[in-house]
């Protein structure tokens, strides 16, 4: 590749990074002022009903559609048929999926021990709509055309918090929350069809989804595992102790994932691009992931523990008493939450090489090693704040664990 190709990479990639950190420091600020205001007209019991819906709408959501989008991103060369052929064969694993939780809304409910039949069934329709997004987003990405997603997002969040805030004013509760997830789905991609510069162009080949899925499955069970991981916390607390006890969890890692969020994102949707031009750029390839640990690492260390050291304060002042017991949760997931995207930059190294394999290896270590942690703490300490040490714990390993083969490879 010329200087000059290198230069207007460089630059795209700069321009991008800016748009896309901008979407989501943008997006998060105004959730942020939401959240404060529904914290304020809900109670703790609402979120703790929607948590546990989310356990069960974000496996679906890995299993359903990740790694579709991503295998569109990462290939050298796509086509429209490409694109037309993700968008009907994820669209019709996200149905296949609505429909299975639709029909096992009951026994999950059972599961848990709380009625949250019909919340579950509604709020899952959202997996429909994010698979169409989900490869109208990967083409605008290939593309780096991060300023047309950023609007898209921009009018999603604005729409969805006034139908939230006024059904919480309306005494809806959990509905409110429900409606304002299913909301920002259907805005977002609504918009992003408007505006982005592709319009669908019916076509199927089957060796487009060969093609397509020989790389993506790698990532879908890898994402399905981490999904159930990420969700096993949540499954504990609730089914253990109360859906109270994961509220004030969920709270506690709402805020330090609101920051992490905003710059963890931006790093990996614009190196995923980036890096797959690099990929047979092995020193190029090496740069740019420490960079993106760099820049991380700089921006978010400051910000994480600040927030812990104020948690308490910052509770008080915009939550109100209610919301107190989330405390020592903010606390110990910010230091946990400090890591992560150091591994975002280090896996987001070994996609870019078409090395799906390792990330699913990689992956599926640290999930063995992170539910050893969460059975422990469970055994030998029966408390939920336990759990949120152990995730703690887990994280400090898994940044050891992303490392390594990047050394290696």
């Amino acid at each position: 590749m010329s200087n000059n190709e290198n230069s207007a990479l460089r630059s795209g990639a700069i321009k991008s990074f800016s748009w896309s950190y901008t979407e989501k420091i943008a997006t998060q600020l105004v959730h942020f002022v939401i959240s404060i205001i529904l914290a304020r007209l809900l109670l703790p019991e609402d979120y703790g009903k929607l948590a546990l819906v989310n356990i069960f709408t974000r496996i679906m959501n890995a299993i359903a559609l990740t790694g579709f989008g991503s295998a569109l991103i990462q290939r050298k060369n796509t086509t429209d048929t490409d694109f037309s052929t993700t968008l009907i064969f994820s669209f019709a694993v996200a149905a296949t999926g609505y429909l299975i939780l639709f029909f096992g809304a009951p026994l999950f409910s059972r599961l848990m021990g709380d009625d949250i039949t019909i919340y579950l069934r509604v709020s899952s329709l959202s997996l429909m709509i994010s698979s169409v997004n989900a490869v109208i987003h990967a083409r605008a990405i290939r593309s780096l055309n991060f300023q047309k997603l950023f609007f898209s997002s921009i009018c999603a969040v604005f729409v969805s918090a006034a139908v939230g805030i006024y059904m919480a004013y309306k005494g809806f509760g959990v509905w409110a929350l429900v409606a304002q997830h299913l909301t920002t789905a259907a805005v977002n991609t609504l918009v992003s069809a408007l505006i982005c510069d592709w319009k669908f162009k019916f076509g199927f080949s089957l060796q487009s989804v060969k093609n397509i899925y020989s790389f993506g499955w790698k990532l879908t069970v890898s994402s399905t595992i981490n999904a159930i991981y990420q969700q096993l916390r949540g499954l504990v607390i609730g089914k253990k102790y109360s859906s109270t006890d994961l509220a004030y969890y969920d709270r506690g890692l709402q805020y330090p994932n609101l920051i992490i969020s905003n710059v963890d994102n931006s790093i990996a949707s614009v190196l995923a691009p980036v890096l797959s031009k690099k990929q047979d750029d092995l020193p190029q390839l090496k740069g740019m992931v420490m960079r993106g640990v760099k820049t991380s690492s700089v921006i978010l260390f400051p910000l994480l523990i600040g927030l812990a050291v104020c948690a308490e304060p910052i509770v008080l002042l915009m939550l109100t008493e209610k919301w107190l017991p989330c405390v020592p949760y903010l606390q110990v997931l910010s230091f946990a939450l400090m890591l992560k995207p150091i591994q975002t930059a280090n896996l987001q190294g070994i996609l870019a090489i078409g090395r799906s394999d390792v990330y699913l290896k990689i992956q599926t270590i640290q999930k063995i090693i992170g539910i050893a942690i969460i059975l422990i703490t469970i055994i030998f300490f029966d408390s939920p704040f336990a759990v949120a040490v152990g995730e703690l714990i887990s994280f400090i390993l898994f940044a050891c664990i992303n490392a390594y083969p990047n050394v290696k490879y």
